[in-house]
């Protein structure tokens, strides 16, 4: 009888696992960004005009490498972000988990996955500056 527990439990991490390993697989690739929101520190819901590219390969050890290039204004300046890291797929691939490197700092970043197929992906996270961003990429391979 104990044996037909584990199995159930068994299941449930393979398809964990592998809902990790096909996001993986699907983000492979280059991802131009098509929308960007952001709220200020007042609250305040934004729209910027917006720039971006997003390059994720996946290495011999299955480590996802990226690059992220941004522009857009913010306070009547231009905004420019470059960036690099890792990522790492978490909870069912609703989650991916960013090892961020720039030109002056490192942080570890979360970002909700709200959709990665084929075509399309779109994360929401706060950023470095307390500011909640969602950002809409569609592929270009």
């Amino acid at each position: 009888m104990k044996k037909y527990l584990f199995i159930p439990l068994i299941l449930a991490i393979l398809i964990a696992c592998s809902k990790d390993k096909r996001a993986a697989k699907r983000i492979d690739g280059s991802w131009e960004l098509i929308s960007m929101k952001y709220y200020d520190d007042e609250n305040f819901l934004h729209y910027p005009v917006a720039e971006g590219l997003f390059e994720a390969t996946t290495n011999s050890e299955n480590q996802i490498n990226y690059t992220f290039h941004l522009e857009f204004d913010y306070a009547d300046s231009l905004y420019i972000e470059d960036q690099f890291g890792t990522i790492k797929f978490k909870e069912k691939a609703s989650v991916m988990e960013l090892s961020v490197y720039t030109a002056d700092t490192f942080y570890v970043q979360t970002q909700t996955v709200f959709a990665l197929n084929k075509t399309d992906l779109k994360v929401d996270f706060i950023d470095i500056d307390g500011r909640k961003r969602v950002y809409t990429f569609l592929k270009k391979d």
